[in-house]
């Protein structure tokens, strides 16, 4: 499918823009609160506005993920409230082809309903799409398809356990991180690749170069008052090996069951990564506890170094992904430019139509963003969430940023 211009990609989308039908607001902290006045210095006051794709009319629930293998080819998926109490809602799929947003069934090649659906790709014809069975419990297999470029095929799995993470680098390479297994498919089975430490995260940007992090239970900086540490592991295209990080422990007196563990990791263009962790403990049994930390490690080429302290200052998240040009969004909608420009994107809040009322407060919660291939443009999926007395609600929502 031949890529479009900007304009021609995403400018013609059913775009509500919302000026004039709402408060505006700048980016919010992670509490979804607005967040206002320069929080450092090279921060700027004001930058570009999320606009919004009216493509899910006034259903109540949210998107849950997105991937963009090109401009005019991209990919969705909603859990709408079914009133029913479902624990999966009705789960939808959105796709995107250069001139609207349209709503399908769920293929049936995923052989039933699924839930938590995950969407991955390495090009518009290498499209998966990854979730739960429903009803079968914290052990239910993934069902899983892949969409070739005009169908949907059925892939075989028996994998199960929570899915973490997926990785697409083509037809005959992907990684899904379930459970605490590491499983690859080579284009006609998956077979198991054992990690040496526990993983709660997968990223790469190629079949050899791929990262897993999460935490150890031996080695350096272990002991009875210490149950874990970070632990990080990279697949080099044969094995998987673990790489030194940092140790982290709290100042003496340890508190009690102290653990520190590393729960995203992030690849980055030129062989660079980015990690984030934390060091807590089994708070309530002693007095003067310290604080839990929160730390951030950068992958250099040749090391991971604690960059906690001395990070680019821009307010931090814990979820962030690329921009596409060196730089990171920050899903509390905060924009690090590869220039190391801090800027707060800013959003407008939703009429106060039909369900939601003048006095609402309306918060906006991504749980992906992406960057648009060929653009500098973001594509971020999630849901407006609207407290108000009576009869709060979350409202799903896609958004384009033009940066």
């Amino acid at each position: 499918m031949r890529s479009r211009s900007t304009a021609a990609a995403l400018g013609v989308l059913a775009v509500l823009v919302m000026a004039g039908c709402g408060t505006d607001r700048a980016a919010s902290d992670g509490d979804g609160r607005p967040t206002g006045g320069s929080s450092s210095p090279g921060s700027s006051a004001k930058g570009p506005r999320w606009a919004y794709a009216d493509v899910a009319g006034d259903k109540r629930g949210r998107f849950l993920d997105v991937t963009a293998p090109a401009a005019d080819d991209m990919w969705a998926t909603a859990a709408f409230d079914s009133g029913a109490g479902s624990r999966s809602g009705d789960q939808r799929l959105f796709h995107y082809d250069g001139r609207s947003w349209r709503q399908q069934d769920m293929p049936r090649e995923l052989d039933g309903g699924v839930y938590s659906t995950r969407l991955a790709s390495s090009g518009p014809d290498d499209v998966w799409l990854i979730g739960h069975g429903v009803g079968t419990g914290h052990q239910s297999r993934l069902h899983m398809a892949r969409w070739d470029g005009s169908r949907w095929q059925r892939v075989p799995s028996k994998l199960t356990g929570r899915l973490k993470d997926v990785l697409v680098f083509g037809p005959d390479d992907v990684w899904v991180l379930a459970g605490e297994e590491a499983q690859h498919w080579d284009g006609r089975r998956w077979s198991d690749r054992p990690l040496p430490a526990n993983a709660s995260s997968m990223a790469g940007t190629s079949g050899d170069d791929v990262w897993a992090v999460g935490h150890r239970t031996t080695g350096p900086g272990l002991g009875e008052d210490q149950y874990s540490q970070p632990a990080a592991m990279h697949w080099d295209g044969r094995d998987w090996k673990v790489v030194d990080t940092p140790v982290f422990r709290f100042p003496d007196p340890q508190p009690p069951e102290a653990s520190a563990s590393l729960d995203r990791v992030l690849a980055l263009p030129g062989g660079k990564a980015l990690a984030y962790g934390d060091l807590s403990f089994n708070h309530g049994e002693m007095e003067n506890e310290p604080q839990d930390r929160s730390f951030t490690l950068r992958w250099d080429g040749e090391r991971w170094v604690d960059v906690t302290d001395d990070a680019p200052s821009c307010p931090k998240g814990r979820d962030a992904a690329p921009d596409g040009h060196g730089g990171l969004i920050h899903l509390n909608r905060w924009h690090l430019t590869g220039d190391g420009d801090c800027r707060r994107t800013a959003w407008s809040e939703l009429p106060a139509t039909g369900d939601i009322t003048r006095q609402a407060q309306q918060s906006l919660w991504f749980a992906r963003i992406v960057p648009v291939p060929g653009n500098r443009k973001l594509l971020g999926v999630g849901h407006m969430q609207v407290n108000q007395s009576g009869n709060p609600l979350s409202r799903p929502l896609i958004a384009t940023l033009d940066f």
